[in-house]
């Protein structure tokens, strides 16, 4: 069976900028190392990573907004430099800016210039695509009176109004409420059904791991790992039980004895059965049982920690 073709194709993409020569020494400072991926059509594909990543560069590379060292970004098999590529593409910036004398009904319409549409058909799409994101009741109203949520979601409808084949979103939760979030994370699934590509850069873990099919954590310019929605369902974040009194060892937990008198027991989901039957057979009341972090999260900080003690000991090396 022949794999689809990728509709976002990256190989070997390089970006390095040059600071001012000091004693005749020109320095370089690498934003992205070696940065090899593709999307397929209908997936989505969730970047994480923390601040200065090289997240927004690489965006900005797969928009055709500036130059690699080397490598190639692609879009639809056209060099995503082409004016052709950016016809395949819907953008949401991490922070969007608009002419807040603008209403959303204006905006959007901008976003249809180039369309072939009728007035009816324009006018049509754009009260859809507010509608999707629920902002129809605002169409009219400017942008300079709206809330960071509500231009957010004024953003993704601007991104979406073209029809376009591939959405990059750069943080499209950001400034919304929990009621804007599941609303915003509904319609990209939705999206995604309607065979739509979807690579949006988010800091918030628990919506990266509900949507993605597959999900890169970028750290210090280069893919620190790939993991792929059935990885995902066998990744397990560490619990933790509170229990009254001491425990004695037990294999697969971690067990600190607290000043009060309890033991806080750090486990595995599958080893928790274990420990409860050690409990009751211990005769102690097991008085909490938390899950601190997602999977995700804890596979994010184990990544992260790993990846900078490598940096590191390769720059003392």
């Amino acid at each position: 069976m022949t794999q689809p073709h990728p509709v976002i194709q990256i190989k070997n993409l390089f970006k390095k900028l040059r600071s001012q020569e000091k004693f005749l020494i020109r320095h370089e400072r690498t934003i992205l190392s070696n940065i090899t991926l593709a999307v397929s059509r209908g997936k989505v594909l969730g970047i994480i990573g923390l601040n200065g990543a090289g997240k927004t560069t690489l965006v900005k590379h797969i928009l055709g907004l500036t130059r690699q060292s080397s490598g190639t970004v692609s879009i639809a098999g056209i060099p995503a430099d082409q004016p052709e590529a950016r016809k395949h593409l819907g953008y949401l910036p991490e922070n969007p800016y608009y002419y807040d004398h603008l209403t959303p009904e204006e905006l959007l319409s901008f976003g249809l210039c180039h369309q072939f549409l009728s007035r009816s058909e324009k006018k049509e799409r754009i009260v859809s695509c507010l509608r999707a994101v629920g902002m129809a009741h605002a169409a009219r109203k400017r942008l300079r009176t709206f809330s960071k949520g509500m231009v957010q979601r004024t953003g993704l409808a601007l991104a979406m109004v073209s029809d376009p084949d591939i959405l990059i979103l750069d943080e499209p939760m950001s400034g919304l409420d929990p009621f804007g979030r599941k609303m915003v994370a509904d319609l990209m699934l939705d999206l995604k059904q309607k065979g739509k590509t979807i690579l949006f850069c988010s800091h918030i873990l628990n919506d990266v791991e509900r949507m993605a099919d597959r999900i890169v954590i970028l750290h210090q310019g280069r893919i620190a790992k790939e993991i792929r929605k059935e990885e995902m369902a066998g990744l397990s974040g560490e619990l933790r039980v509170l229990v009254s009194g001491k425990l004695p060892p037990s294999e697969g937990a971690s067990i600190e004895a607290l000043q009060n008198g309890h033991s806080l027991v750090r486990c595995l989901p599958e080893t928790l059965p274990d420990l409860l039957h050690l409990c009751r057979r211990e005769g102690l009341e097991v008085l909490e049982i938390k899950s601190p972090e997602s999977s995700l999260e804890a596979v994010f900080s184990q990544v992260i920690a790993s990846t900078s003690t490598y940096a590191c000991a390769e720059m003392a090396g």
